[in-house]
């Protein structure tokens, strides 16, 4: 079952994601959060600090990269 993002706090800085219909949740925080997606099981989010964290929501994994906002696109798969 996938996870689902239930709420993005950017004064905690952080996503919380659920598991529809089990008491599964997770919340997960990065400096300067401010907007996340799902894609492909992974969770993207966004941060003020000029980085794009891409998080594995089960293990806590992360990835942290540099985007440009004007310069980059991210491409999301549907």
């Amino acid at each position: 079952m996938d996870w689902i993002i239930d709420r993005i706090n950017a004064s905690e800085e952080a996503v919380y994601l659920s598991k529809p219909g089990l008491p599964a949740t997770r919340k997960i925080s990065v400096p300067g959060a401010v907007k996340a997606c799902l894609n492909q099981g992974q969770l993207l989010i966004w941060a003020s600090t000029g980085y794009l964290w891409e998080v594995d929501p089960s293990s806590g994994h992360r990835k942290r990269r540099v985007y440009d906002a004007k310069a980059e696109q991210i491409e999301l798969t549907p």
